[in-house]
């Protein structure tokens, strides 16, 4: 980037604040990208290809297509309120759970995804180690956990 930057002072007539300061937003920038790489990673997501883009709303009628795009908002996180996705198999919980999730890292928050198998074998594994207050990361403001089997 330093490079592009310095063929771009050569062939354009740029006083040296300017450089200074395209110098400095590039570094914003690659920070910025850097984070929220860094927190797609540490979020775990299951499918990285999901996306609210590339949910079919078509596909399930019931789904208020608002709802979840003002979920993507983070609003709900920054009111300290919760969001729950229930439905049979296959209805596209995991898949909103996960986008949203990622539409969440880009509003600025920490997203951990766990699918409850997981989630119940990492409490137990704390919870016999005695350090259950390991098992969550400090300062995640979301956390999802997909398929969790209910009996009723």
């Amino acid at each position: 980037m330093l490079e592009t930057r310095l063929q771009q002072a050569q062939a354009e007539p740029m006083v040296p604040i300017d450089f200074l300061s395209c110098l400095v937003s590039d570094e914003l920038t690659r920070r910025g990208d850097r984070r929220l790489e860094r927190r797609r990673t540490q979020a775990q997501f299951r499918d990285p290809q999901v996306t609210l883009d590339n949910f079919v709303f078509d596909f399930n009628k019931k789904m208020n297509r608002s709802l979840v795009f003002d979920l993507a908002t983070a609003t709900f996180v920054a009111r300290h309120d919760d969001a729950l996705f229930l439905g049979p198999p296959g209805t596209g919980k995991s898949h909103l759970a996960q986008a949203t999730g990622k539409a969440v890292i880009e509003q600025g928050y920490r997203v951990v995804y766990r699918e409850a198998h997981i989630l119940l074998e990492e409490i137990a594994a704390k919870v016999s180690a005695r350090a259950i207050s390991r098992l969550l990361l400090p300062g995640v403001c979301v956390t999802t956990v997909s398929s969790f089997p209910l009996t009723v």
